[in-house]
C-alpha cells in the first residue's frame, strides 16, 4: 500500500459509511504490504480525525507490521476514536462493546 492506495481506500470507505450509515469500522489489515515510510504514514494519518470523524475504527494488523500500529496511534493522539489489534476477535469485541 503507498500513500495514494491509503488514501483512496479511506475515502472508498468513509463514502461506504456515509451511504450505509455505519458507525463502525474494522480494517484488516493483516494481508497488506506496506510501501509506507514513517513521513507517508503521518501525512495519511493526520487526516484520519477530519476524514472519518464520527467513525469507531479497529484496524487488525500482523504483529511485525508497525504502520498500521503507527498510523493508529497518530490518528488516535489527533482526535480520532481508533484502537490498533493483532486479533480480529479482539478488534470485533471492542467495536461491539461501543
Amino acid at each position: 500500500m503507498t500513500l495514494a492506495d491509503r488514501v483512496q481506500c479511506r475515502q472508498q470507505m468513509v463514502e461506504f459509511c456515509n451511504v450505509q450509515s455505519v458507525d463502525n469500522l474494522l480494517i484488516d489489515g493483516r494481508e497488506q504490504q506496506s510501501r509506507t515510510d514513517i513521513v507517508d504514514s503521518y501525512e495519511f494519518a493526520k487526516d484520519v480525525p477530519r476524514e472519518m470523524h464520527g467513525l469507531n475504527i479497529a484496524f487488525v494488523h500482523r504483529p511485525d507490521d508497525e504502520s498500521l500500529r503507527f498510523i493508529e496511534t497518530v490518528a488516535f493522539n489527533r482526535g480520532a476514536n481508533t484502537r490498533a489489534f493483532t486479533d480480529y476477535d479482539a478488534a470485533l469485541r471492542w467495536l461491539e462493546s461501543l
